[in-house]
């Protein structure tokens, strides 16, 4: 499917920033942090979801394989040698290079397949006679030029955009870029979708709509993947073949209320609590103590997945954790509500002044 340029733009300059967010936190992986740990992996998995919309297949798959560097050092099936940190500057290397041809409005290259054997073989096969512990790995002796280089120019690119943030738009700008990538994954996953938008015409400052495309693309592509049925389970459930995805948005004095719900199969809590206690996130005398909407909040967990296997759309148990990062750094609040077999909502309510104020927000 074919994007618009300025779609495709607005992606590349994204995920160039969230790669340079990348490189920073790689230089303060000193040991292993499990924040940090956290951060690198929402970071390449927002890369990877935009990509996926976008079908910039080169992309999700090198993302997806970093991503699986740091999850397998976070859940200590590999431990962080030199080999490892090579492998992952290389990867960036070449992810740089792939959104770097998006802003000259070229299709990526299919990444090199000795980079991607490189990077699965660590994952699965990591050879310890040559590890290092991880307060042993200092990062900065690697491309440590590059990396600051990469830094000061960041410095300049912030100052130009703050010159030019003081700009009132309609959040149109933002919500038209969904209807394509909706139509686009609908067809991937083989299920049939309305989507329905309202209240694009509400004017908000361009900063406020710069941090909102990653959070809402990881909602949709939950609403889509978890949520809506395939049309022969709908079928069977005596629902409309086609499902439903509604995206509404509205002001309150000084606070912008978001919606994402959808008419699909909705949260099996039994099934998240069943995981949380699997994982150590909640006691088997605390799960029984938690309301609805706390069991709902478990799956904004780092790491947390109902999933057995990991795809390039979800399983690592990221993509809500992302959002729930970007309320926190935004001073929102989000709010889940399900109903088992008829749907789920997701509630954005966020103060416009400290969207516009905060630096990290993307961070």
């Amino acid at each position: 499917m074919n994007f618009s340029d300025d779609v495709m733009q607005d992606y590349a300059t994204e995920a160039s920033e969230r790669l340079h967010c990348i490189r920073e936190n790689l230089l303060l992986l000193e040991n292993k942090n499990p924040e940090l740990m956290n951060e690198l992996m929402r970071s390449y998995h927002s890369i990877k979801g935009g990509a996926g919309f976008l079908s910039l297949d080169p992309i999700v798959l090198l993302c997806h394989h970093l991503e699986a560097i740091f999850d397998a050092l976070r859940t200590d099936k590999i431990t962080m040698s030199q080999g490892i940190v090579d492998a992952v500057l290389q990867g960036n290397n070449a992810l740089e290079k792939m959104l770097d041809a998006l802003c000259h409005a070229k299709r990526p290259d299919d990444c090199q397949e000795s980079l991607l054997s490189m990077l699965n073989q660590l994952v699965a096969t990591h050879n310890t006679a040559h590890t290092v512990k991880a307060d042993m790995v200092d990062w900065s002796q690697f491309q440590y030029d590059d990396l600051i280089k990469d830094i000061q120019n960041k410095k300049n690119i912030t100052k130009e955009k703050n010159n030019s943030k003081n700009k009132t738009q309609t959040l149109n700008k933002l919500f038209k870029k969904f209807p394509p990538l909706v139509s686009d994954l609908a067809r991937k996953l083989g299920k049939e979708v309305n989507f329905i938008i309202s209240g694009e015409k509400v004017a908000v400052d361009q900063s406020v709509i710069e941090v909102l495309f990653d959070p809402l693309v990881h909602l949709i592509r939950n609403a889509l993947d978890h949520g809506i049925e395939t049309p022969d389970l709908r079928k069977l459930a005596r629902k409309p073949r086609v499902g439903c995805i509604q995206i509404t948005a509205k002001k309150e004095a000084e606070t912008l209320m978001l919606t994402i719900s959808d008419d699909g199969e909705g949260v099996n809590a039994a099934l998240v609590l069943k995981k949380a206690i699997a994982l150590g996130l909640v006691t088997e005398a605390k799960a029984k103590t938690l309301q609805e909407s706390e069991i709902f909040e478990l799956i904004l967990t780092p790491g947390f997945s109902t999933r057995e296997e990991v795809n390039d759309l979800s399983g690592r148990g990221f993509g809500m954790d992302a959002v729930k990062n970007q309320m926190d750094a935004l001073r929102g609040k989000l709010i889940i509500t399900s109903t088992r077999k008829k749907g789920t909502q997701f509630e954005l309510r966020i103060p416009l002044h400290p969207v516009m104020k905060s630096e990290g927000a993307r961070k």
